[in-house]
């Protein structure tokens, strides 16, 4: 995934399932969202305020803890996304 000003994106090789119902635009900071749209993942830092205008969005999950530690990176990384139980 690659750091921007808001988040950690990256796009996936491939699709995941989900629910046209649960397409929204926006996230809240924390937020891991997937926008069906091009197959994108993204774990959102900051912006919350502005993100409306980024529509296709679909939650997966959240951050449970301060971001400050995501806000002070750079560059890409390797991620790995795990199903809590």
């Amino acid at each position: 995934m690659g750091v921007s000003s808001v988040g950690c994106c990256g796009q996936l090789g491939f699709s995941l399932p989900c629910d046209a119902a649960d397409v929204h635009p926006g996230w809240r900071d924390g937020d891991l969202n997937y926008k069906p749209e091009g197959d994108w993942l993204a774990l959102f830092f900051d912006d919350e305020e502005n993100s409306a205008r980024y529509g296709g969005q679909v939650t997966l999950g959240r951050v449970n803890g301060p971001l400050d530690a995501l806000r002070e990176l750079e560059g890409t990384h390797d991620v790995r996304i795990e199903l809590s139980k």
